[in-house]
């Protein structure tokens, strides 16, 4: 006495392909009724066996109710103690239920009774990944659409946590031969689906969601970093809020799908990365040196003298005369005092204390570079620093230091917002990238846009401009051309809000950021 039902929306014309003399039943236990109730309009295709009736029904909520094991024809009627990982696979089913027209013949040994067995679960967790990947562009479409209109409780508790224990045990099991690899390259496929509707619905899961510990533990980051430049190019997986693309791109290496790795995987697939161009600079400058008639270990090394009364001068000036490639090699660093080298070899510590000392006078307020903000406790570019002479120069030192550090493996107390590492990556940046930057002032723009539409005038008076201290002198920028004489309102808060984020995040700091980036990019 179980109902089983199969839900479409209105309009839908659902068909179950079968090749000839081909038979396709739902299988259902005995004295069972399958129900497939309809709206109108709809035209419904289904091969039943006999003394089936069919009907299509569309209960309310749907995308949002989990079946129980009775919903699902299963063995049990009781619930309260389905492991989490079964519900989702139970959901995944009725997803992939939808789109039975394209899937009659993957779906066939997939019936309803194996939700039931918990030895099932496994390989039922792989096939199911594989049909999934195999879903035409339409049917692909829908499961992603389905997605991203998860509430957020159940996207990470029924479908991203579940996965990722499936994933976790396959890395725990070792991932061995070529039929290993590929389960997990094909779970990562799913993973990076959920990790862009994720991303596409806003964020509604907190990107440590996708972290997989077992999966950072026991990979060989080393070699998935070479497969990822000699086969996929260097390439990842496909921008956020590409959900269907993201599942549908093959997976050559796991460095495509960097959102499952650790920020501890990730730092040593950076310092790997390091290491690799370090050797072959050095090879390459041994080999120069030789044919200069030059010792090789001169030449090897990005040396570096500097006096600690001096160190940003000394700094700059022996940075700017090396040639780019030399900032490849490996940095040693000596103090100089009194025009004697201090004793002791750069084993890292000295290059630790030699970049320590280089931020910490960097970022000193009497320089004007950076503005600190006590709130969100991150350095933001000064709107006024590119104004004074030199000042693009020394962004690109401050770019090149930030660079070199990271490359050398030292890891420095400087806190950016999180818009900035977006902005080297030439990624957008909007309103939740200026809410972190500028918190209050996030909030109140928020507040402006809750407000009720013929309150906004009368509240904010303001107008289409934007004004900034520049060494004591209030300066006024439109935001539009014609801004200072147009008022913000309801019909065009939003206008608003877009280019004062625009201006601050972007606009007001380019020339600053240009140069950043440019130093920063040259290692």
């Amino acid at each position: 006495h179980t109902s089983t039902h199969l839900h479409t929306p209105p309009h839908t014309s659902t068909h179950l392909h079968t090749p000839p003399h081909t038979s396709t039943h739902l299988h259902t236990p005995p004295h069972t009724s399958t129900h497939l109730h309809t709206p109108p309009h709809t035209s419904t295709h289904l091969h039943t066996p006999p003394h089936t009736s069919t009907h299509l029904h569309t209960p309310p909520g749907y995308w949002g109710v989990i079946p129980t094991l009775r919903d699902m024809g299963g063995a049990h009627s009781h619930t309260h103690s389905i492991p989490a990982c079964k519900r989702f696979w139970r959901s995944w089913w009725h997803v992939l239920a939808r789109v039975a027209d394209s899937l009659s013949a993957s779906l066939r040994p997939f019936h309803l009774g194996h939700f039931a067995t918990p030895h099932h679960t496994a390989s039922l967790a792989s096939r199911l990944i594989s049909v999934t990947l195999r879903l035409p562009g339409d049917a692909l479409q829908l499961l992603c659409t389905w997605l991203v209109s998860l509430p957020w409780e159940l996207l990470g508790g029924r479908v991203v946590r579940p996965l990722q224990q499936y994933l976790s045990k396959l890395a725990e099991g070792g991932i061995v031969g070529p039929d290993g690899r590929a389960e997990v390259l094909a779970a990562a496929r799913v993973m990076a689906g959920l990790h862009a509707a994720n991303e596409k619905a806003g964020g509604k899961l907190p990107f440590s969601e996708f972290f997989n510990q077992q999966l950072s533990t026991h990979v060989n980051l080393r070699s998935e970093y070479l497969l990822w430049l000699e086969v996929a190019g260097g390439r990842s997986t496909p921008p956020s809020g590409s959900a269907a693309a993201a599942i549908s791109q093959p997976l050559m290496s796991l460095c495509q799908t960097p959102f499952l790795l650790t920020p501890e995987a990730k730092s040593r697939i950076l310092q790997g990365e390091a290491q690799i161009q370090k050797e072959a600079e050095m090879s390459a400058s041994a080999r120069e040196a030789l044919l200069q008639g030059l010792h090789p270990i001169s030449a090897v090394f990005l040396d570096i003298s500097v006096r600690r009364a001096s160190i940003l001068a000394d700094t700059a000036q022996q940075l700017a005369s090396r040639p780019p490639h030399h900032l490849k090699r490996p940095l040693r660093v000596s103090f100089v005092s009194q025009g004697v080298a201090e004793e002791g070899v750069d084993q890292g510590g000295v290059s630790r204390e030699f970049f320590q000392l280089l931020v910490a006078e960097i970022f000193q307020p009497q320089y004007g570079m950076f503005t600190y903000s006590e709130e969100s406790r991150t350095f933001w570019f000064n709107t006024s620093a590119c104004l004074e002479d030199g000042a693009a120069g020394e962004f690109r030192l401050v770019g090149l230091v930030l660079g070199l550090a990271i490359y050398n493996g030292v890891i420095l107390d400087v806190h950016f917002p999180q818009a900035v590492y977006k902005k080297l990556l030439g990624e957008p940046v909007g309103l939740p990238d200026f809410e972190e930057a500028f918190p209050t002032l996030g909030r109140s723009l928020r507040t402006v846009l809750a407000m009720d539409p013929d309150q906004v005038e009368d509240a904010l008076c303001r107008n289409f401009e934007v004004q900034y201290d520049y060494f004591g002198e209030q300066r006024t920028v439109p935001l539009i051309p014609g801004g200072t004489s147009i008022p913000v309102t309801g019909a065009n808060r939003a206008q608003y809000i877009q280019r004062l984020v625009e201006w601050t995040l972007n606009e007001s700091v380019e020339t600053q950021f240009r140069a950043f980036a440019y130093g920063f990019h040259q290692v």
